[in-house]
């Protein structure tokens, strides 16, 4: 289908068959449904929020662990599409930031609303900042002037 084609019946029924030419489901159960079809409320108790996380058990982007949910054919993540359903919309710019720092929990009460630097000052503040190359870098070669002469560099050819 051509950019600004308009789409007729013919081309729907097109959509709606697979590669193999079985018919493709379509999926008319609502999203709130679905989410809670796929949502544990037994996770682990917030320490401080004194409330569970809710876990989500569907599909999760592989490469960091946050939820994920097909809407309209394009993949989301499970906790944003929850703020956006009890909330509201999300603003321009701004993230979705877990209190609980579970990142397959879509507890509304665990979430909060920040920018970049919010997301990185939580972080260090719960001791989970990740040492950058350069930092670590001047830290192992202190441990190495220390070690000195053992250290393979400063081993003379014999």
């Amino acid at each position: 289908m051509k950019k600004g084609q308009k789409m007729t019946s013919e081309s729907r029924a097109k959509m709606s068959v697979s590669h193999t030419g079985k018919k493709r489901p379509e999926i008319t159960t609502p999203i709130a449904n679905r989410i809670a079809n796929k949502t544990d409320k037994k996770g682990p108790l917030h320490p401080v929020l004194g409330t569970s996380c809710w876990l989500w058990t569907g599909a999760k982007f592989q490469n960091t662990g946050y939820g994920q949910i097909q809407i309209e054919g394009s993949p989301k993540r499970v906790h944003r599409v929850v703020w956006e359903m009890v909330k509201g919309p999300i603003p321009i710019g701004l993230l979705v930031l877990h209190k609980c720092d579970v990142r397959h929990c879509i507890n509304p009460s665990h979430l909060f609303i920040g920018d970049q630097q919010a997301n990185v000052d939580d972080m260090a503040a719960k001791g989970r900042k990740k040492v950058s190359f350069g930092e670590r870098h001047s830290q192992i070669m202190k441990r190495v002037a220390v070690r000195g002469d053992k250290h393979w560099t400063r081993r003379s050819a014999k």
